[in-house]
Order: structure tokens, then sequence, then C-alpha cells
């Protein structure tokens, strides 16, 4: 009978078994590298999928604010056409009542007061304000510019004995400098990043005045009128300041040397630019600056 080792002795054609240790060994040793492997595949993966969705969500918010931008502009535009709608019946309803003369009581200048108007869905509320511009001081006329209406503020002829073109240009020349003494145009001095003028110095109401003469007159000389005392400017400063022309819109004053931005916003709402317009004031709708600027005595 065979002994009991004899009957557990391996097969020639099996492995002897190993011991535990190797074992275990092995199966620590092999599997790291695909394990290292799966770990890199698996960053890849997620950084590619973050990557696309940043990409996804980035296309999708420009595209909400493209479709909201436009939404904005559609309504703005529909808004802009509504108000211009608007303030022509309220600048018809006069002439239909049969009255020819403009003046604050009217509904186109009492709407400036009405509520806003909230609107569902709209950012913003709406106003609407009507300015007649005939109520204001037109810039242009201190160089005979303003249009064939004559030298009177208020229509017809001019305010001196023969009506000429420079005793006319003088009388608007002191109304305007009376409207800059009033706004404080005093002589200071300019931040030296700006050189607005000679010396960056700002310059006095009278000499402002002057000094719009220069940039709205056809010649290159500095202007000098004994019936006015400011001086201009021109034949010694830079040429690329004055444009000899008028002015086309209220905001080109601001290129006149001397008037500032912030000179520029006092006066805003009692002066005008108007090549054609004529120089003739509403005094039924101008500011009390225009009227006191004319020589309306104060209450």
């Amino acid at each position: 009978m065979p002994r009991t080792s004899e009957l557990i002795r391996p097969l020639p054609h099996q492995t002897p078994p190993r011991k535990c240790d190797e074992r275990h060994r092995d199966s620590a040793q092999l599997p790291t590298d695909e394990r290292g492997f799966a770990l890199i595949m698996t960053v890849f993966v997620i950084a590619l999928a973050t990557i696309i969705v940043m990409n996804f969500s980035s296309e999708a918010l420009s595209y909400q604010r493209a479709t909201r931008s436009y939404t904005d502009r559609v309504q703005a535009d529909f808004m802009l056409k509504s108000s211009l709608n608007l303030a022509r019946v309220l600048l018809e309803l006069p002439k239909e009542e049969g009255i020819r003369e403009d003046w604050l009581g009217e509904p186109w200048a009492l709407i400036a007061a009405a509520p806003s108007l909230p609107i569902s869905g709209f950012l913003g509320e709406p106003r609407l304000m009507i300015v007649d511009e005939s109520g204001k001081i037109n810039l242009n006329a201190v160089a005979g510019t303003g249009g064939s209406a004559g030298g009177n503020p208020f229509g017809g002829a001019a305010p001196s004995p023969t009506g000429g073109p420079t005793e006319v240009d003088d009388y608007w020349k002191n109304v305007l400098r009376e409207l800059f003494l009033r706004a404080g145009f005093v002589r200071d001095q300019y931040p030296d990043e700006q050189k607005r003028t000679l010396g960056n110095v700002a310059l006095e109401a009278s000499d402002q005045v002057a000094v719009l003469h220069d940039w709205i007159d056809t010649d290159n000389r500095s202007h000098a009128n004994a019936a006015f005392p400011g001086e201009g400017i021109e034949s010694s400063a830079d040429q690329t300041w004055f444009y000899n022309r008028p002015l086309r819109t209220l905001s080109e004053a601001a290129l006149v040397p001397g008037m500032t931005l912030e000179r520029l916003a006092r006066i805003a709402p009692y002066v005008t630019a108007s090549a054609s317009g004529g120089n003739r004031i509403n005094i039924n709708t101008a500011p009390l600056e225009v009227l006191l600027a004319l020589g309306f005595p104060e209450a």
C-alpha cells in the first residue's frame, strides 16, 4: 500500500505550488501598471468631459445673452417709435384747437411731469419729455450765422437803429455773456493734461464769447471789437482748435477752446446750436435764465 506522501506527489505536468508570499507579491505587482493606466484614462475622460460641458455651457450662455440683447433692442425700438407717435399727437393737439403759439401749459409741455409708465417685461420705466428749442439762445447768433429771423430775439427789427450785422452780433454777444456770467464763468486754471487754451487758462465770460466767435467766423483773425470787451485768441493759437463754421450740434461746443464739458453742462438747458433755425426766441417757453440774459427784470 502506497504511503501518504506518495499520494499527494504532484503529477509531472503540474507546476509545484508556490508559497503564499510569492503569490501575494505577484498579485500586488502585476496589476499596478494596469491600475495606473486606468487611472490616467479616467482622469483624461473626466477632463475631456469637463471641457465639453464647459464649452456647451459657454455657448448656451452666449446664446442666452444674444437672445436677451435682441429682445431688449426690439423692445427699445418699439418703445421709441411709440414715444415719437405720442409726441406727434401731443404737438398736433394745440393746432387742432386753434392755438398757434407754443407755451408751457400745452399737453406736450406737461407730459414731462406725468408719472413714468411701468411696462411688464421691460427693464426700466420710460418717460417722455418735449423741449422747445426756440425758447433757447442760439450760440451761432454771435457770428451772424443763426438764420434770417433778424437781430431782435422776439422777431422783427434788429435792436439797434441801423440794424447792421456787427451791431446785431454784438447784441447776441452781450446776451450770451450775461448768460455765461450767471453760469459762473470766471478766469480759472485748467489741469495741465487738458491743454484747452493757451497756458491752460479758463476764459472769463466775455473772452469765452469772443473765442466762440473765433470758432464760428470764417477768418483766421482773433475777435476784436471796441463795442464788446471780449478778446479772441485765434491768431495766436493752434489753428486746429478753430473750425471756422457754425456749430452743427450743441455737443460740438465742447470743442471750443475754454468750453469744458462741465461748463457746457451748466448752459446746456438754455442754449441751442442751429445754423438755419433763426435767432427768434419764444419767451412763452424760455427758461428764466434765458429771460434774464435777454434783459427781463427779475421778479
